[in-house]
């Protein structure tokens, strides 16, 4: 039950707030921002950093890298970018 509620909540995530984008990757950091203010704004628990990534790993390729912009190694999350307009409307708040 928690398992499958966890996912559907991770995809609706996904949904609402990421592209697909071959040539794209983000910090999965700045990925995790927004999916607590998602959360927020959607009233429901956010998961932790760790499970989060977890689950971002069961539908994405999640990597340890240097960034396409320089700066230390982090964690990236390939093929996705976050929608322009939830991205901005996230930066209102």
């Amino acid at each position: 039950f928690s398992y499958a509620h966890d996912s559907d909540k991770m995809a609706q995530f996904a949904e609402d707030a990421l592209i697909k984008d071959q040539s794209s990757e983000i910090r999965t950091a700045v990925v995790y921002d927004h999916y607590k203010k998602w959360c927020i704004d959607n009233g429901c628990f956010s998961e932790n950093s760790r499970n989060f990534n977890q689950e971002l790993r069961k539908f994405a390729e999640v990597v340890r890298k240097r960034p396409k912009t320089g700066g230390e190694k982090t964690t990236l999350l390939k093929g996705y970018r976050l929608k322009s307009e939830f991205s901005d409307f996230l930066s209102g708040n």
